[in-house]
């Protein structure tokens, strides 16, 4: 991009810091109302607690840790190694760690523990570790594994912010007619890096949610991950949709009036807050009438919200109040 400097610092220093990796804006959150109230205090109804699982005799007990222990060390080095020379280095695209090395001591729980404990190296390693540990937990999270699993997802790494967040740095940027094409060419340059950052980070979550039941904590958890994807700048449509659907299912089958009330007022705070210029990243540097401008986009289409939002306001208000009643057949 040609330089254009303002303060001293060239446009190419200010992409430099928008690829930095910022953590997501707490914008989003706020407008939904995190730490305000829990699944528990809005009337969710969770997983109702986990059985005690079986003792295990100690030499067990470290032959399945170590196996996991083995792996973290592992895959830590495998990413530390990508980082350090992107275009050498190889990761996995998808979960498959223990399908490639599988052990006989391997057990669901050992996993778990594996996911409860922090591993070095930063957001985006710890994500990559973690999303390959759930290979070796096969399909949905057991009912008592699933609460566990819950709180893992919601202390998952946050992901980096979109560099269209930074509208202060990039507005400030002198760009000139004959610069956009340039300068677009740079900024995409720096979407892709945090795009490849990100990558693991949601992978990981996108994992977790998909293997939870579906209840009223795992739809808040799921709506806060939403929250937390679009205060980050990121296009959460895809992701919003799946959080939807469980959404809508559980107001059908699960959700008493109150609660399926108060997701109503979480939406209406997600559709507030997305719709609000300052929350919109910038997504492309546009010629409008001979001048260089930023364009642009909200993170989840508004629409997408709007429909949400109106399937639950009918769901509250219909004869059911927000959860389906079944007649026992009625023999004739």
């Amino acid at each position: 991009m040609p330089s254009g400097t303002r303060g001293g610092r060239t446009t190419k220093t200010w992409l430099a810091c928008w690829a930095c990796g910022l953590t997501a804006a707490a914008v989003v959150l706020v407008a939904l109302g995190a730490g305000s109230a829990s699944a528990e205090t809005l009337g969710f109804k969770g997983d109702g607690g986990s059985a005690k699982p079986a003792p295990v005799d100690p030499a067990t007990a470290a032959a399945r840790a170590k196996v996991v222990s083995a792996a973290i060390l592992q895959l830590t080095k495998e990413y530390q190694a990508y980082l350090k020379d992107p275009k050498n280095g190889k990761v996995r695209e998808k979960s498959d760690y223990f399908k490639e090395n599988p052990s006989p001591d391997l057990t669901p729980d050992a996993v778990m523990r594996g996911l409860e404990q922090s591993v070095t190296g930063g957001g985006a390693t710890e994500a990559y570790v973690k999303w390959q540990l759930l290979s070796g937990i096969p399909g949905t999270f057991s009912p008592d594994l699933n609460k566990r699993a819950l709180a893992v997802y919601r202390r998952a790494p946050s992901p980096f912010t979109h560099p269209g967040m930074d509208k202060r740095s990039l507005s400030s940027a002198k760009i000139g007619k004959g610069e956009i094409t340039a300068a677009n060419n740079e900024f995409s340059a720096a979407v892709a890096k945090v795009a490849e950052k990100n990558h693991p980070i949601l992978a990981y979550r996108d994992e977790l949610y998909a293997r939870l039941d579906k209840n009223g904590d795992s739809a808040m958890a799921g709506l806060m991950d939403v929250a937390d994807r679009a205060g980050a700048g990121l296009k959460t449509d895809a992701f919003f949709d799946n959080v939807a659907a469980a959404i809508k299912s559980w107001a059908l089958t699960g959700g008493n009036t109150s609660a399926v009330r108060a997701m109503t007022e979480r939406i209406a705070g997600l559709k507030d807050a997305v719709g609000k210029e300052e929350n919109k990243p910038f997504t492309k540097v546009a010629d409008t009438k001979g001048v260089a401008k930023w364009t642009s986009e909200p993170t989840i289409t508004i629409k997408k919200i709007d429909e949400l939002g109106k399937f639950l306001e009918s769901t509250a208000s219909g004869p059911t109040g927000g959860g389906l009643k079944f007649k026992p057949d009625m023999k004739k």
